[in-house]
């Protein structure tokens, strides 16, 4: 039996089917099948070169996540099957550079294209009710929310020098935090992540104030703990704080102690917890803009 590679709709049958001789392979890795899922089920599986292979002797050697995934979101996918390879073809599989959504961004243009990735994944994170976890979206996923979030980019350029010292903030945290102060009102956004850049004019107890003594004395740590989320938690504070026009001596966030804090809700400038879905987005389309831009 020679090597075939032919392009097939996988039905969720088939993949039951084919699983059934996953006898030789890795463990399943869920955060990939719910990437893999999520793209199926939303209609955004790409025909892109992955390849479900099976050997001369009908084990499967490669694909068993997005069998699993297919599965999982009761949809078809269309992709390359290669049958008819020796079993030993699977020690020599996956070696290649798996493409980041960072490597996207960066193939459309985007500058500080890792951090802005990451700054899109966080952001979809929070919109998804998923703020806390470590769950990385899918690269289709990142590129649908930019579509939806068009005052990302806005924003990760406006909070950039917030990365550098002397406030230290990790990018995706500056980024996202700015887009959702953007998306409620832009001067007030403006002046916030100006008064803390600078810290000018700010009078003792001013929340911004507090927040850049903070985030100073702690530039060195960086809020790298729990990826960055204890330093989202105190700049949304801190925001929180300014809207109520309260004055403080200090500014935390307990996440982790007996005493822990639930993750601060964001309030607009009326002081009411912010809806989220009723917010406006914004207006351009920064993606099609690349792509005018590259044609």
């Amino acid at each position: 039996m020679s090597p075939n590679v032919e392009i097939v709709t996988v039905t969720p049958d088939m993949a039951r089917a084919w699983l059934k001789f996953n006898t030789r392979n890795r463990n399943f890795k869920s955060a990939s099948i719910k990437q893999y899922a999520a793209d199926m089920r939303d209609g955004n599986w790409m025909l892109a070169g992955g390849t479900i292979v099976l050997s001369d002797t009908g084990t499967l050697l490669d694909g068993q996540n997005r069998l699993r995934a297919c599965i999982e979101a009761n949809k078809p996918f269309q992709t390359q099957v290669l049958t008819g390879v020796p079993d030993a073809a699977q020690d020599a599989a996956d070696r290649g550079a798996k493409r980041t959504a960072g490597d996207v961004f960066t193939l459309h243009g985007f500058e500080n294209a890792n951090q802005f990735a990451s700054t899109v994944a966080m952001d979809w994170r929070w919109d998804n009710g998923d703020l806390l976890s470590k769950y990385a979206p899918s690269i289709a996923q990142q590129r649908a929310h930019l579509d939806a979030n068009p005052r990302i980019e806005e924003a990760f350029k406006m909070a950039h020098p917030l990365t550098r010292d002397p406030i230290c903030v990790p990018p995706r945290v500056a980024g996202c935090f700015t887009h959702r102060a953007l998306l409620l009102d832009t001067d007030a956004a403006t002046t916030f992540v100006q008064d803390l850049l600078t810290g000018a004019e700010l009078t003792a107890g001013d929340p911004v104030l507090v927040l850049r003594d903070l985030l100073t004395r702690r530039r060195l740590q960086r809020f790298k703990d729990a990826g960055g989320i204890n330093a989202l938690a105190v700049m949304i504070k801190a925001w929180n704080a300014r809207v109520n026009g309260q004055t403080i001596r200090r500014l935390f966030w307990r996440s982790s102690t007996a005493n822990g804090e639930a993750f601060p809700t964001m309030l607009g400038l009326d002081g009411k917890p912010v809806d989220w879905a009723t917010v406006t987005r914004g207006q351009y389309d920064p993606i099609a803009e690349m792509f005018s831009r590259a044609s």
